[in-house]
């Protein structure tokens, strides 16, 4: 590389290293110039060149909810939310969750919130006496949460039961897994 094209790259090197604080300045200025350095002052002025693109790009495309930088670290005075998990359904099925008729016989166990749990199939809900109502919210029905709403244990045992019986495609799900054929 001729002694002129080093010099022109020297400038914008020492720009940065400058920007970077007068520590690294002071180096590179030390430093005899040697290949090693030469490949350094190519590197700086790439990193400057594209430090530069990436500013003029945050200035002509501003992010739309205000934020300088969408990736930055939140500010101290900026509180986020904390998220919460929680279990909210079981499944219950005869049949291996690996059986691609699986998900047709699956009985599911939901939270209603305050401790209590819907058992349901597609879109119905089984009741204490092991019978289907069309519907999963109570809209309208008297009674309806009183006899689809249980506690969780009472909810497993009834979905356990209900299980072997779960219809789909005209065939049980007790005569799937013996190995009926749909119809």
């Amino acid at each position: 590389m001729p002694e002129s094209a080093l010099a022109d790259l020297a400038g914008p090197a020492r720009q940065l290293a400058d920007e970077a604080g007068e520590f690294t300045a002071g180096l590179i200025r030390r430093r005899p110039v040697t290949e090693e350095s030469r490949a350094l002052l190519v590197l700086a002025e790439d990193v400057h060149k594209h430090a530069s693109r990436v500013d003029e790009l945050r200035r002509a495309y501003p992010d739309p909810s205000g934020q300088s930088d969408p990736l930055a670290a939140p500010s101290a005075d900026e509180v986020l939310p904390v998220a919460t998990t929680r279990l909210s359904r079981y499944e219950t099925c005869v049949l291996e969750p690996s059986d691609f008729r699986y998900d047709n016989y699956v009985v599911y166990i939901t939270t209603r919130g305050n401790g209590r749990w819907l058992v349901q199939h597609g879109e119905r809900s089984l009741s204490a006496d092991l019978t289907w109502s069309k519907g999963l919210h109570p809209y309208g029905r008297p009674g309806w949460e009183k006899a689809h709403l249980f506690d969780f244990e009472t909810a497993r045992a009834l979905a356990e039961q209900a299980a072997p019986h779960v219809v789909a495609h005209g065939v049980s799900a007790a005569a799937a897994l013996a190995g009926e054929s749909w119809r």
